[in-house]
C-alpha cells in the first residue's frame, strides 16, 4: 500500500471521530439545554399558580369555588397533569385539594390524628423514664 493510501484513510477515520464526538456533544447539550429550560418554565408556572391561589385562598371561599378556581387553572394551564394543595385554615383545620388527572376536584379535611395516651399515661411515662435514668 502507498503512503497516500494509508494517509487518506487515516484522515477519513479521523473525520468520521470528529463527527460522531461533535454530533453527541451537540446532542447532549442539546439535552440539558431542553431540560433546563423545561424545568424552569415549569418553576416558573407553579409560582405562578401558587401566587394565585395564595391571592384566591386570603379571601374565605367554600370548597366548591376552591374546586372551581383549580378547574379554570387546569383549563389555563394544560401541561399541569397534577395540582395538589394543602393548607390550614384559620380554624386550625388542614384541608386538603388535589386535582388528579382528568378527575373530579377532591377536597378532602383529614382529621388529626388523637394522641393514643391518656395525660395520666404520659405522667406515668414520664416518672418511669426519669426513675430509669436516675434522676
Amino acid at each position: 500500500m502507498k503512503i497516500r493510501t494509508k494517509l487518506i484513510g487515516l484522515l477519513s477515520g479521523l473525520l468520521l471521530l470528529v463527527i460522531l464526538t461533535t454530533t453527541l456533544g451537540g446532542w447532549l447539550m442539546l439535552n440539558s439545554r431542553v431540560q433546563k429550560s423545561v424545568r424552569e418554565d415549569a418553576q416558573s408556572t407553579a409560582n405562578a399558580i401558587a401566587n394565585s391561589l395564595e391571592e384566591y385562598l386570603q379571601s374565605e371561599h367554600s370548597d366548591e369555588e376552591v374546586a372551581e378556581r383549580l378547574e379554570s387553572i387546569r383549563r389555563r394551564y394544560l401541561w399541569v397533569v397534577k395540582l395538589a394543595l394543602s393548607f390550614a385554615t384559620e380554624e386550625g383545620e388542614t384541608v386538603q385539594v388535589v386535582l388528579p388527572v382528568g378527575g373530579e376536584v377532591e377536597v378532602s379535611r383529614p382529621k388529626t390524628p388523637r394522641h393514643p395516651h391518656s395525660d395520666r399515661a404520659v405522667q406515668y411515662e414520664a416518672r418511669r423514664s426519669l426513675f430509669d435514668h436516675g434522676e
